[in-house]
C-alpha cells in the first residue's frame, strides 16, 4: 500500500525519469546515459538515478553526463524515501542487462502508477508485455532506449494506458495478501499430497 498512488493524467507532461537500484555495470547506468545523449534536443526532460556503488564506476558515469552536459542527477535514498520519490518523477527507466530473477524496482513504481521502460533479461520478461503494461527494448541498446524515452514523451495516451495496466497488475498479482494465499495454497496442497518415507527395515 505505502507504494499505492494515482497515476498521473493524461494531460501531464512527462519531465522526468527515475533510476533505482546498485550502480553497476550490469545494471545498464551507461545504456541509460547513452540514451538520454541520443535524445539530447529531442526530450526536455531530466533523469535522475538514485543508488551506489563503485567509486570508479560511479566516477565514469559522473563523467560522461558532465562531458555531454546531460539533465542527469545522481543521488541516494532510503527505502521509506521511496514511495515519495515514484510520486516525484513521471516514468521509470528499468535497464537492467543480467538475468536479474525478481526486480521489485519495477514493480514498486508500476504500483505507484508510473509508466515503465524496461528491459526483458531476467524475471521482468514475465511481467513486462511490449506496449500493454510496459514499453520494452533490447538490453544494452542506447538508440532503441532513445527511442522508447521519445516515444513514450510524445505519446500521453500511451502513457495513461500502459500506467494504469501496469498498476492495475501489480494490485491484482503481487499484492501481499495475494502471495501470502498464494503459498499458503501451495503448502496446504504440499502436505495434503506428501507421503511420508516408510520406516527402515531391520533384521531380526
Amino acid at each position: 500500500q505505502k507504494f499505492s498512488a494515482t497515476p498521473k493524467p493524461e494531460s501531464s507532461p512527462l519531465r522526468s525519469f527515475v533510476w533505482v537500484g546498485r550502480l553497476a555495470q550490469d545494471k545498464g547506468e551507461m545504456t541509460a546515459l547513452k540514451a538520454m545523449h541520443h535524445v539530447q534536443g529531442k526530450f526536455s526532460g531530466e533523469l535522475h538515478i538514485y543508488g551506489k556503488g563503485d567509486a570508479s564506476y560511479t566516477a565514469e558515469l559522473t563523467d560522461f553526463v558532465r562531458q555531454h552536459q546531460l539533465p542527469v542527477t545522481f543521488s541516494s535514498a532510503g527505502m521509506d524515501e521511496m514511495p515519495e520519490i515514484y510520486r516525484k518523477h513521471d516514468a521509470l527507466l528499468f535497464t537492467s542487462e543480467w538475468a536479474e530473477p525478481f526486480a521489485l524496482t519495477p514493480l514498486e513504481a508500476m504500483a505507484s502508477g508510473l509508466p515503465v521502460i524496461g528491459t526483458t533479461t531476467g524475471g521482468s520478461r514475465e511481467i513486462f508485455r511490449h506496449r500493454d503494461n510496459a514499453l520494452t527494448y533490447t538490453a544494452g541498446n542506447s538508440d532503441e532506449l532513445g527511442e522508447r524515452i521519445l516515444e513514450l514523451a510524445s505519446s500521453p495516451s500511451l502513457r495513461a494506458r500502459i500506467a494504469f495496466a501496469g498498476q492495475s497488475e501489480v494490485r491484482n498479482t503481487y499484492a501481499l495478501p495475494l502471495i501470502v494465499d498464494q503459498i499458503e495454497a501451495y503448502l496446504r496442497e504440499t502436505i495434503s499430497t506428501w507421503t511420508p518415507p516408510g520406516l527402515p527395515q531391520y533384521a531380526a
